[in-house]
């Protein structure tokens, strides 16, 4: 469970820094319900989340139950960017931005995108 908690921990601030949109979330909810016999409610409610805003899902996502553990959400999130900006170079300035952000908020405990996200916004 803890690791689809850290997932849903990754894919909030994945909404809230452009890198992924509303739809990606819901079909990522989607297979884990389809995947578990006893899933979290939360995960219904973001299943129909079609209609809500980004930072809506993001607080849903945020009420899986249990802890994140920020070290394996930030090395999700990085591979989430990653793949975002290969598939879509055109979100880079968004997604330098919110890291920038996230930065400056000292929200990042992992050295190595610390350092990246403090010079991102250059």
């Amino acid at each position: 469970m803890s690791q689809l908690r850290d997932e849903a921990e990754a894919l909030a601030e994945g909404l809230e820094i452009g890198a992924c949109d509303v739809e990606e979330v819901i079909a990522w909810s989607d297979a884990q319900l389809l995947r578990d016999n006893s899933p979290p409610g939360i995960l219904c409610e973001v299943s129909l989340s079609h209609d809500r805003y980004p930072q809506d899902v993001a607080s849903l996502l945020r009420q899986y139950p249990g802890a994140p553990d920020r070290p394996r959400v930030e090395r999700l999130l990085v591979t989430l960017v990653d793949a975002k900006l290969k598939g879509d170079p055109s979100r880079a300035y968004q997604i330098a931005s919110a890291l920038y952000q996230l930065a400056l908020a000292d929200k990042i405990e992992d050295s190595p995108l610390q350092r990246i996200s403090s010079w991102a916004w250059d």
